[in-house]
């Protein structure tokens, strides 16, 4: 299918044969979801039909919305519709994709904005050689302002504009970086609110599923009842809570000790204990989502000291 940019002007040349000779006829193509909305058009376009194939020019100026649409050509004789044709191939109007260069450019303007936040002195830019990075940050913006308008992606400056070193339309999607994947799915978004309404609307109950780990350490036996003076350890004990309005099944890790699944109520607390076989700084517990919309889904982690 022919692919074409939001607002490109383009000419089709149609072969058209009408008979008799001499007759004043007219002939438009336009774009649309079907024969009756237009959502760009040619106009109609006049010519004196010779009897014969003659090649007539169409001139379109394309939709400025992205999408999939059918083409259509009428031609009519002296008034009267004689011909309703629909192409064999349906025209994508699609927004041009942020080239290497301006991507590039944005990693660089990041790295003027974290330069100049931090005091450094210098940062080496392209077209401009060594600036003060608080000056590269405007210089690297006009780069990427005039690498977008060259791609098409923008026709001037006021069709953009930055928020940190994040490059947007002046419909609040962004330029670079192009799309925002959900974590859920395999859907794309053009900006952030995007994203979080699509995640709201279709994956509301991985968002509902919330679990928090509220006490790790190790477990204390006492080794000599009942006077209890010695006391030893020989498992970790992990607590956690379901703050899900439904019951959830999580697994509590640690390397090397293993896990427990266990399944737990709304609002509920349960305690796991695992056998030790690793001590030292920082261990780390994780507790996951078993089955469930997103089996794996990270619910909390955590870490603790324990030298045995």
């Amino acid at each position: 299918m022919p692919e074409f940019g939001p607002g490109t002007a383009k000419t089709a040349i149609t072969p058209i044969t009408v008979n008799p000779s001499g007759l004043s006829c007219q002939a438009e193509l336009f774009l649309g979801p079907d024969e009756i909305t237009k959502e760009a058009t040619s106009g109609p376009v006049a010519f004196i039909s010779t009897g014969a194939r003659q090649d007539v020019r169409l001139p379109l100026t394309m939709p400025s919305d992205p999408d999939t649409y059918h083409a259509y050509i009428d031609v009519y004789a002296e008034g009267m519709l004689i011909a309703a044709y629909q192409a064999i191939e349906d025209v994508v109007i699609a927004l041009p994709l942020p080239s290497a260069l301006l991507i590039s450019y944005q990693g660089k303007l990041a790295e003027c904005i974290e330069d100049c936040r931090l005091g450094l002195p210098s940062i080496m830019l392209p077209v401009y050689g060594i600036q003060n990075p608080c000056t590269g940050i405007g210089l690297m913006k006009g780069l990427m302002v005039d690498e977008a308008i060259s791609i098409g992606m923008i026709a001037s400056a006021g069709e953009s504009y930055f928020v940190d070193a994040v490059m947007y339309f002046t419909d609040g999607t962004t330029i670079v970086p192009y799309w925002w994947n959900c974590p859920y799915c395999s859907e794309k978004f053009r900006s952030p609110e995007q994203l979080a309404q699509h995640k709201e609307a279709v994956h509301a109950d991985i968002l509902a599923t919330k679990a928090t780990i509220t006490g790790a350490g190790p477990h204390q036996v006492c080794v000599d009842p009942p006077w209890c003076n010695e006391w030893a350890a020989y498992s970790y004990l992990v607590r956690w809570k379901n703050n899900s309005p439904f019951a959830i099944t999580g697994r509590v890790s640690i390397p090397l000790c293993g896990s427990v699944d266990s399944l737990v109520s709304p609002g509920q607390e349960v305690t796991v204990y695992l056998p030790i076989k690793k001590t030292g700084h920082s261990i780390p517990v994780t507790l996951t989502l078993v089955g469930g919309a997103l089996p794996g889904l990270l619910l909390d982690s955590k870490s603790f000291d324990y030298f045995g």
